[in-house]
C-alpha cells in the first residue's frame, strides 16, 4: 500500500506519490515482456520505416502479423523514451497479447477486425485508458484510475488498433515545452537541448521517432502543430466537432468560447487520412452529442483539377515576426507551388493585434483558476518555463493593472495584452469577447473569399523548437497558430526543410523592438540550431479537413518535384 496517507504534509504526500508513479512506469520500462528485448530476425525489414499507412495494408492482407507490428515498434517505444523521455504510461504486456489476440482473429476469419488492424497507436495523457491515470501533469490525480476508455480510445479499438503508450504533455496544459512535475521533461529528438513542443509534446518526439504507428493529441492554441513543427512530423488540427473529444480528461470542461480539438500526429499525410477515415464514423455520432453530423466523405478528398489553384501565402502575422528558417520554409513551399503552375496570392492577417486580444482573453476567461487549481492543491512545484507567467498570475490584481498602465506607456503593446488578460472577467466581459471574436471570423472569412482562395499556406511558428525555459519570454510566437483556433480553421502541418547554419538575421536588431522580438533575436541561434526541423501550416476554412489533407497531398507533391530540379 503507498505511504503518503499516512504522511503529515501536502509536500510529503505529493513526493511520495510521484516517486511512486515514477517508479512504477521505470519499471515497466527496465523490465518489459522478454519478447521486447529479444534480437528481431526480421529487422531487415522494420515495419517501422515505411508509413503507418503501409503497415496497415500489410496487416489487412497478412503479409504482417500484429504481434510483428508490436514488437517492432514496442522496441522503438523503448529507446524513444530513454532518449526524449515522452511517455506516462506503456501498456506493452497488454499491446503484445492484443496483437496476439488480432492474429488469432484474423487466422480464424481472413478478415482484418477494422481499417486500424494491428496499428500499435499511442495517445496523449489526457485520454482516458480504462485502468490507467490521467494525470495530466498533475501530482494530485496520481492513482485515480480511469474507470472507462474515452470515446477516441473505443473508436480504435474497434476499429482494431493497439493502445500502446500514452504521452507526455506540460504543467498546466498551457505551454509549448513539454515538462511536468510527475513525469519531468520531454526533449526534441533531433537536439535534447530544445522543447518537443507542447501540449501535445510526448506524441511530437515518440511519433518522430518512430515509437508508435500514429499519435493522437489535442490543440486549443498550437498543441498538435507546434511539437509537429518542432519534431518533423505532419499533424492535422481540425475545426471543433469534427472529431469525438468524449470521455476526455480536462480541468477545463465547460470553457467552450475558445475549444480544444482532437487530431492525429503522424510520419505522412496518407497515415492523417487513414485516422481520419476510421475514426469519423458512424460511432462517434452515435455517442458523442458534441460531434457534428460529418462523417468522413472520401468524394472531398480532391482539388480543382481544371485550373491553377489560387494559394494565399503571407510569412509575418502582423504580431510575431518569423525567424528567418521559417520564412525560408514558406517562401520555398511557395515557390515550389509557383513552379507548379498554382497561383500564389499575398495575403494579410487582419488586425493581428485584436485577434490576439481575443485569443488571450478566451484561454486565460478564468484568470487561468482550473488549471492552476490542481497545482495549489497540491503544491505543486512550477516548471521553470512557467514560472514567469504564474507570478503574473499571482499578483494582485492592482499591481497587473499599473504593469499594463506601465508597459502600454513603453511601447510594449503585446505584453500588456497579455497581462490586461489575467484579468478577473464578468459573464459581460465573455460576452463581450466571443462577440468580437465572431466579427473576427466573419472579417477574415470575407477576406478569404474576396481572393477567392482554394487553401493558404504560412509559418506555424515565429520560431523553431525553443531552448528549454524559454517559453515565457516566447510565449507570443504561437499567435501563427492561435490564429486558427479563434477562428476554427481546419489547419495540416508539413514538414519542409530543416535549420541551416546560414539563416541568419539580416539586421542585427529586431524591426519591432519589444519583449517579445528582442527575445526571438536574442534565443534564436541558427548554429545551434541547425538541422532542427521547420515545418508550414497549410490553412483550409472551417470543416474543410478533406481539402486540407488534399492540399497537403499537393504540397508534398510540388515540393518533391522541385527537389527533384534540384537534384537533391
Amino acid at each position: 500500500m503507498p505511504v503518503w496517507p499516512f504522511c503529515t504534509s501536502t509536500a510529503a504526500r505529493r513526493n511520495q506519490r510521484i516517486t511512486h508513479v515514477r517508479t512504477r512506469l521505470a519499471t515497466k520500462l527496465a523490465h518489459p515482456p522478454p519478447e521486447f528485448l529479444a534480437q528481431d530476425a526480421e529487422n531487415a525489414n522494420d515495419v517501422t520505416l515505411g508509413t503507418a499507412s503501409e503497415l496497415a495494408e500489410a496487416l489487412a492482407t497478412g503479409r504482417v502479423t500484429a504481434e510483428r507490428a508490436v514488437l517492432a515498434y514496442g522496441r522503438r517505444l523503448l529507446a524513444a523514451h530513454a532518449q526524449t523521455n515522452c511517455l506516462t504510461e506503456v501498456f506493452l504486456e497488454e499491446a503484445l497479447a492484443r496483437a496476439r489476440h488480432l492474429d488469432a482473429e484474423y487466422h480464424a476469419t481472413g478478415k482484418p477486425v477494422g481499417k486500424l488492424h494491428g496499428l500499435p497507436i499511442s495517445v496523449k495523457d489526457m485520454y482516458c485508458v480504462a485502468g490507467s491515470d490521467a494525470t495530466l501533469g498533475y501530482s494530485t490525480f496520481i492513482d485515480q484510475p480511469s474507470a472507462s476508455n474515452a470515446l477516441m480510445v473505443e473508436i480504435l479499438l474497434r476499429e482494431g488498433a493497439i493502445i500502446i503508450a500514452k504521452t507526455n504533455v506540460p504543467q498546466m496544459m498551457l505551454s509549448f515545452e513539454c515538462s511536468n512535475p510527475v513525469f519531468g521533461r520531454t526533449v526534441n529528438p533531433y537536439n535534447l537541448k530544445f522543447t518537443s513542443g507542447g501540449s501535445s509534446g510526448g506524441e511530437g518526439a515518440l511519433i518522430a521517432l518512430r515509437g508508435a504507428a500514429i499519435g493522437v493529441g489535442t490543440d486549443i492554441g498550437g498543441s498538435l502543430r507546434l511539437p509537429a513543427h518542432f519534431c518533423g512530423i505532419y499533424s492535422l488540427k481540425p475545426s471543433a466537432g469534427r472529431v469525438p473529444m468524449a470521455g476526455n480528461f480536462s480541468v477545463k470542461a465547460g470553457a467552450e468560447n475558445l475549444v480544444s480539438v482532437a487530431g492525429p500526429m503522424a510520419n505522412s499525410v496518407d497515415d492523417l487520412q487513414l485516422f481520419c477515415e476510421s475514426v469519423l464514423t458512424d460511432m462517434h455520432l452515435r455517442r458523442d452529442p458534441a460531434a457534428l453530423p460529418m462523417p468522413w466523405n472520401p468524394s472531398l478528398c480532391t482539388l480543382p483539377a481544371n485550373r491553377p489553384l489560387r494559394i494565399g501565402v503571407y510569412t509575418h502575422d502582423g504580431f510575431s515576426a518569423p525567424v528567418p528558417a521559417v520564412i525560408r520554409a514558406v517562401r520555398e513551399t511557395a515557390a515550389a507551388l509557383e513552379v507548379a503552375g498554382h497561383t500564389l496570392v499575398p495575403f494579410t492577417v487582419p488586425a493581428p493585434l485584436e485577434m490576439m486580444r481575443i485569443a488571450y482573453d478566451l484561454l486565460l476567461q478564468d484568470n487561468a483558476r482550473a488549471i492552476m487549481k490542481p497545482v495549489v492543491d497540491a503544491k505543486d512545484p512550477i516548471e521553470p518555463s512557467a514560472i514567469k507567467l504564474v507570478r503574473l498570475l499571482r499578483l494582485p490584481q492592482w499591481v497587473r493593472n499599473v504593469l499594463v498602465k506601465v508597459m502600454s506607456w513603453l511601447g510594449e503593446t503585446r505584453t500588456a495584452m497579455f497581462i490586461h488578460a489575467m484579468r478577473a472577467k464578468s459573464a459581460h466581459d465573455v460576452h463581450a469577447t466571443v462577440a468580437a471574436r465572431d466579427r473576427y471570423r466573419a472579417a477574415f472569412h470575407q477576406q478569404w473569399m474576396d481572393l477567392d482562395l482554394d487553401f493558404l499556406i504560412c509559418p506555424v511558428s515565429a520560431m523553431v523548437a525553443n531552448p528549454h525555459n524559454t517559453f515565457s519570454d516566447l510565449a507570443g510566437t504561437a499567435s501563427h497558430t492561435l490564429l486558427y483556433n479563434v477562428i476554427d480553421f481546419t489547419t495540416g502541418i508539413v514538414p519542409v526543410t530543416r535549420v541551416a547554419v546560414t539563416d541568419t538575421f539580416e539586421q542585427s536588431r529586431p524591426a519591432e523592438n519589444d519583449r517579445l522580438h528582442r527575445a526571438i533575436y536574442e534565443i534564436y541561434d541558427p548554429a545551434a540550431m541547425a538541422g532542427l526541423p521547420v515545418g508550414i501550416q497549410i490553412v483550409g476554412r472551417r470543416l474543410d479537413e478533406e481539402l486540407v489533407l488534399a492540399a497537403m497531398h499537393e504540397v508534398v507533391r510540388c515540393l518533391g518535384k522541385a527537389r527533384e530540379a534540384l537534384g537533391a
